[in-house]
């Protein structure tokens, strides 16, 4: 079984060499992650998989196209692999819009936790080479495997 430490938003959390600390301090003691807010955990080691979806129904309840989800999940990746950093984000999308961010923490992993791209179309393999440092297929019935064609 593993277990989250929970550290308030406020007591430390603006020094990036504290909220390390305590990250380290609970990998040591055992917990699997350091939450800074209700959103987001700090891992020491974190392995990030990403796939742009395929039930229209989880679109539709958002408002977005099921037909953007490619250039959605792409573009997502740009800014997912260059918003660590240490100089900071700017990004001018399509959907997404960065001014000058930085990642006051940063990864232990550089230049950013690696990315897995999710999925088993070709897209999603052309996306883990040109983006990722790995692919996630999702499991499918036997009597559907076979049919990869490998990437071009």
């Amino acid at each position: 079984m593993k277990f989250n430490l929970e550290m308030p938003v406020g007591l430390g959390t603006a020094d990036p060499q504290a909220v390390m600390a305590v990250a380290r301090a609970a990998e040591a003691g055992g917990f699997h992650a350091l939450a800074v807010t209700s959103r987001i955990r700090l891992m020491t080691y974190l392995t990030v998989a990403v796939g742009s979806g395929y039930l229209r129904s989880e679109f539709a309840a958002l408002g977005r196209s099921f037909e953007d989800r490619n250039a959605l999940t792409d573009e997502a990746l740009e800014v997912l692999s260059s918003g660590f950093d240490p100089d900071g984000l700017t990004f001018h999308g399509r959907d997404f819009v960065a001014v000058d961010q930085v990642c006051a923490t940063g990864p232990v992993q550089l230049p950013h936790p690696p990315i897995w791209a999710g999925g088993n179309s070709r897209r999603s393999r052309e996306r883990a080479a040109r983006y990722g440092q790995g692919w996630a297929p999702c499991s499918r019935p036997t009597s559907s495997r076979g049919r990869f064609a490998p990437p071009r």
